[in-house]
């Protein structure tokens, strides 16, 4: 779960999250503790946005749930009535 600074804009990316095949404890959380270890990373920082690169599709909906949102292109798309790309999702923190 890399979790790095944007050399250009001041943004925290998420990528590459997997979780684990096999049976473990933290089953079902991982989603939620990778957010958790970004955004925090992000506050620590003083970086107000953190970004999802190439979230799997499969989780959009938690994602939302958990305040990120599709650029304006998914958005589009959505209206359109066509499945999202999501190329890119973001959450703005509040300090």
């Amino acid at each position: 779960m890399p979790v790095k600074r944007a050399r250009k804009r001041l943004c925290v990316t998420l990528r590459y999250l997997e979780d684990n095949p096999n049976k473990h404890p933290l089953s079902g959380y991982i989603l939620a503790i990778a957010l958790i270890i970004a955004e925090s990373f992000a506050l620590e920082y003083k970086i107000k946005q953190v970004c999802i690169s190439r979230p799997d599709k499969g989780f959009i909906a938690q994602y939302i749930a958990q305040g990120y949102k599709l650029n304006t292109t998914d958005k589009a798309r959505q209206k359109r009535n066509n499945k999202p790309r999501a190329k890119l999702m973001s959450k703005i923190l509040s300090t």
